[in-house]
């Protein structure tokens, strides 16, 4: 039957019936409606309009089934397209809602703007271009402790930011709280190398240190929150019972990480070990 869907003759015998069902259908109600109105009965006026509702309502049920009844097939092959449709629909312009929600997520948090270096799903790069769907980043190696580019440029959907971590390294004005470790043995003249690193660190951060200041104090007063301060320090850590970590913080631009790290590791072990009474012997681990 359902090749005859649109056929002429389907249509006429199926209209043919439903017009016979929908004419015997009134009828019968306008039966049980005469007589319940002029029935010789004891009942009130609210009574008889009270059977009266129940009886329309019992064939307004009536006439749905009957018409599902012989229009079942089409009815169901019908709402079967309109389904398909509109799942076909949904599937489609799925990942494209999702994307225009991760813009408004972004705009609203305000999770990153242009020239920003970020890191979202494993990936980590500065953001050159982004648009309503999609968001295009500069690549640095992830792996590296400088941020080197690859020279790759990489293209995420905006819908990223609904499911995933968003590390924005600009967070105060593309300065970052940068970490170098310098590790010595025990037997070496530990007080004077970081008294000499953190000298070195004041030098190369000094044209920078202002700036910072200023921008963590705006932050701090815009977001009611406390930075520590931006002045480099030195924490000491013991790694190993015989070896000792000099652990430097430095602020610096986010731009410049690997090229201030370079400069303060060279001049440090230029420096440091320049004088004779620092340089490591055969055997540079303290005696038991």
């Amino acid at each position: 039957m359902s090749s005859n869907w649109f056929s002429e003759s389907y249509v006429v015998n199926n209209g043919a019936v439903t017009l016979i069902f929908l004419a015997a259908l009134v009828f019968i109600r306008f039966s049980f409606t005469r007589t319940i109105r002029t029935i010789n009965r004891p009942w009130s006026a609210e009574q008889r309009l009270r059977l009266i509702g129940y009886v329309r309502s019992f064939f307004f049920g009536v006439l749905v089934l009957g018409l599902l009844y012989i229009w079942g097939e089409q009815v169901h092959n019908f709402a079967v397209s309109i389904f398909a449709i509109a799942f076909a629909l949904v599937f489609s312009v799925k990942e494209l809602f999702m994307c225009m929600n991760g813009s408004v997520l972004r705009l609203r948090g305000n999770l990153y703007n242009l020239g920003d270096r970020i890191e979202i799903n494993g990936v980590r790069g500065e953001v050159i271009d982004m648009n309503l769907l999609s968001t295009t980043l500069l690549e640095s190696d992830s792996h590296a402790k400088g941020h080197h580019n690859t020279g790759r440029m990489v293209i995420f959907p905006n819908s990223f930011v609904m499911n995933n971590f968003v590390v924005n390294e600009s967070f105060i004005d593309h300065f970052l709280f940068h970490t170098l470790s310098v590790p010595l043995y025990m037997n070496q003249d530990w007080k004077k190398a970081k008294e000499l690193l953190l000298d070195i660190a004041k030098e190369e951060c000094a044209p920078y240190l202002e700036t910072a200041r200023k921008r963590v104090a705006e932050v701090a007063r815009h977001k009611s929150i406390d930075f520590p301060s931006v002045e480099p320090r030195i924490v000491l850590q013991m790694t190993t019972p015989t070896e000792i970590a000099l652990k430097l913080r430095f602020p610096g631009p986010g731009h410049l990480k690997g090229r201030l790290e370079q400069t303060i590791l060279n001049r440090f072990l230029e420096r440091f070990y320049e004088d004779s009474s620092s340089e490591l012997v055969n055997d540079p681990q303290p005696k038991a």
